[in-house]
Order: structure tokens, then C-alpha cells, then sequence
């Protein structure tokens, strides 16, 4: 895998990086950035220091495997007998889930990834 085959800013691999270890919480034994799984003799810090195209590569193909539940996927896991269809979405997002929606159609704002703490 190339360097632009993975490329995420590193807003992205932070967040991601988070999200796949749930801040830490989940154990060195189950992490994928761990020795264990990468078979690098060091930390995960040390990984991320020393070899960081693989340190990336191995949170970008984690966050591929595992996307975030977009507003849609958690209404229909709530409603499964809504009929939506991509153009007729029954209720503005906002209306539904809070926040605020800046998209012009509402295909873009249902589609859009649920922040971290409302899949939870």
C-alpha cells in the first residue's frame, strides 16, 4: 500500500486513531497499533514515531473495516419500517438528532457520520 492509498490528515488518524482504541481504554492486547498485532519491538508511540506510514496505513484500514454510523443507519436501526427513499426523507435530520444541517440537500445531511459520543 502506498503512502496516498492511505492518506489522512492528522485530524483524521487522531480521531480514528481514538475511536479504534476507544481512547486507550481497550487494552494493549487487542490494539491493533500494539507489538503483539505489528510485531514492532516498541510501543505504539514508539510505531508511530519511528515507522508512521505504517502506524497510518494500519488505522486507515481499521477505519475502512469499521465506518461510522451515519444519521441514517441509526434512524433505520430505530425505525426499520421507514420507508425512505434517497430523494424523500420524511423529517429534516436536525428536527430528529439536535445540531444544525448547512447541507442543501437532505441526502448530504443524513449521510453524514454521527459524532463519536451519539453512537455510543
Amino acid at each position: 500500500m502506498t503512502p496516498k492509498e492511505y492518506f489522512m490528515t492528522a485530524k483524521e488518524y487522531l480521531t480514528e486513531r481514538a475511536r479504534m482504541t476507544e481512547s486507550c481504554s481497550i487494552g494493549c492486547h487487542v490494539c491493533n497499533l500494539s507489538a503483539l498485532k505489528t510485531g514492532f519491538n516498541g510501543s505504539c508511540s514508539d510505531l508511530e514515531n519511528v515507522d508512521p506510514d505504517n502506524a497510518i496505513a494500519i488505522v486507515s484500514e481499521w477505519s475502512k473495516a469499521h465506518p461510522r454510523k451515519s444519521y441514517k443507519d441509526d434512524f433505520l436501526e430505530k425505525f426499520p419500517n421507514a420507508k425512505i427513499e434517497e430523494s424523500d426523507y420524511p423529517i429534516c435530520r436536525v428536527r430528529v438528532y439536535g445540531g444544525s444541517c448547512n447541507s442543501v440537500r437532505c441526502t448530504d445531511c443524513w449521510n453524514e457520520p454521527m459524532e463519536q459520543e451519539e453512537t455510543k
